[in-house]
């Protein structure tokens, strides 16, 4: 059984995934091996490291760039989303991150923001003075207060 392409790339799934994630691995060891970066592969390389590598043009630095923008992604998604694109150039046999490599990356950044975002606020079941330790603070704020020139010892208890 054959998985269809995917619209957006092309890229088929099943049978040509495994030689895929292989030949982008070669790719990652042999920018080691040329001394382009010191990481053996995408994970581990620095932010340095992977702009010169991802070799961004115009369009998908300003992509990239406006992502950050309106969507509030930090300095360290900026990293990740640079780390993915390289990799999904990789998986492509492309030497340059083209802005569909960057579009698709920015995708998956959006879906984990969102998977990892809290739902919604959720009222405690406990009204203030329902709550056990209600009592004890209810107590406290009755004690007089002092105007701090006293000491413990002179303190009367009310």
């Amino acid at each position: 059984m054959s998985v269809p392409a995917d619209s957006a790339s092309g890229r088929t799934g099943g049978d040509d995934l495994a030689e895929r994630v292989s030949r982008a691995r070669a790719r990652q060891a042999d920018r080691q091996r040329r001394g382009l970066v010191r990481a053996s592969d995408n994970a581990e390389a620095s932010l340095n490291e992977l702009e010169r590598i991802a070799a961004l043009d115009a369009s998908s630095n300003r992509m990239l760039e406006s992502a950050f923008l309106h969507l509030g992604l930090s300095a360290r998604s900026y990293v990740r989303v640079l780390r993915v694109a390289r990799t999904i150039a990789d998986l492509d046999d492309s030497d340059r991150v083209s802005e569909a490599h960057v579009a698709e990356a920015i995708c998956y950044r959006t879906v984990a923001s969102e998977q990892r975002s809290p739902g919604p606020v959720v009222p405690s079941p406990f009204v203030a003075s329902d709550h056990p330790k209600s009592a004890d603070r209810s107590v406290t704020s009755q004690r007089p207060q002092t105007n701090g020139t006293e000491s413990k010892k002179e303190r009367k208890p009310t």
